[in-house]
């Protein structure tokens, strides 16, 4: 006679869900194009950029909001042109020594304020203050991008004129400008 055995039951193992590690940031790539101070303008400049995305994501208000993106968005571009011509390094500093740290540093006030539970008068009123504050550092930041190119339209300018010249001279074109 032959005893039939039950199938053991196995309970199911329970598994620990798989921890993915989290991604680490990739670290800036070394800035290194010979002149120490433009590379430290670069290093610092890329560091505020970041700062201000930070912040960014700090600010749940849709306006301030979108006046940190456009601040974050002109102070790349202004580093990304003196990065291409390190001539214009002049013409940042004081973009780079003042300006943009105060700017951050504000912003970070802000930030802070809005965090504070219970909002007086005292919060309030600073908190307008930098919001007032925010449309002059973008016109700022605009004009000191705009300066960066004004001797590019200078050359583009004479290029264009002399280019006229030349080819009205040899009849290329209907003008004759001279």
């Amino acid at each position: 006679k032959q005893s039939k055995q039950e199938p053991v039951k196995q309970e199911p193992v329970k598994q620990e869900p798989v921890k993915k590690p989290e991604p680490k940031p990739e670290p800036e790539p070394e800035v290194s194009t010979g002149n120490s101070e433009l590379d430290a303008v670069i290093r610092q400049g890329r560091q505020s950029v970041k700062r201000l995305q930070e912040l960014h994501d700090d600010v749940p208000d849709f306006k301030i909001s979108a006046q940190l993106k456009q601040i974050e968005i002109l102070t790349a571009s202004i580093i990304d042109q003196v990065e291409r011509k390190e001539d214009k390094l002049k013409q940042v500093r004081q973009f780079m020594n003042y300006y943009l740290p105060t700017t951050i540093k504000l912003l970070e006030q802000y930030v802070q304020l809005q965090n504070v539970g219970l909002k007086g008068e005292n919060i309030s009123a600073a908190m307008q203050e930098i919001e007032g504050m925010l449309d002059k550092v973008i016109v700022a930041f605009q004009k000191q991008l705009d300066s960066l190119f004004e001797r590019d339209v200078v050359d583009i300018t004479a290029d264009i004129q002399v280019m006229e010249q030349m080819m009205a001279s040899q009849g290329l074109t209907n003008h004759k400008d001279f």
